[in-house]
C-alpha cells in the first residue's frame, strides 16, 4: 500500500468515525501551527502548561454551572 493509499484509509476511517473532527482538521490555520513550531522547546511547554491550565479551569466553570 503507497503513502497516498494509507493516507486516504486513514482520512476515509477518520471521516466515518467523526466527521466533525475531520472537518475541525481542514480549519486549522497552518502559519500558527508554524509560529508554534518556531519557539523553542521550553517556550512551548510552557505554553502548553498555560492552555491545559485554562482548559482545566474552563472545565471547572462549566461543571459548576451544569451542577446549578
Amino acid at each position: 500500500m503507497t503513502a497516498q493509499e494509507q493516507y486516504q484509509s486513514l482520512y476515509d476511517g477518520l471521516r466515518a468515525l467523526d466527521p466533525l473532527l475531520v472537518e475541525a482538521i481542514a480549519d486549522v490555520d497552518r502559519s500558527l501551527v508554524r509560529s508554534y513550531l518556531a519557539l523553542g522547546p521550553w517556550e512551548r511547554l510552557r505554553l502548553g502548561a498555560r492552555a491545559a491550565e485554562e482548559l482545566a479551569e474552563l472545565a471547572a466553570c462549566r461543571r459548576l454551572a451544569s451542577n446549578r
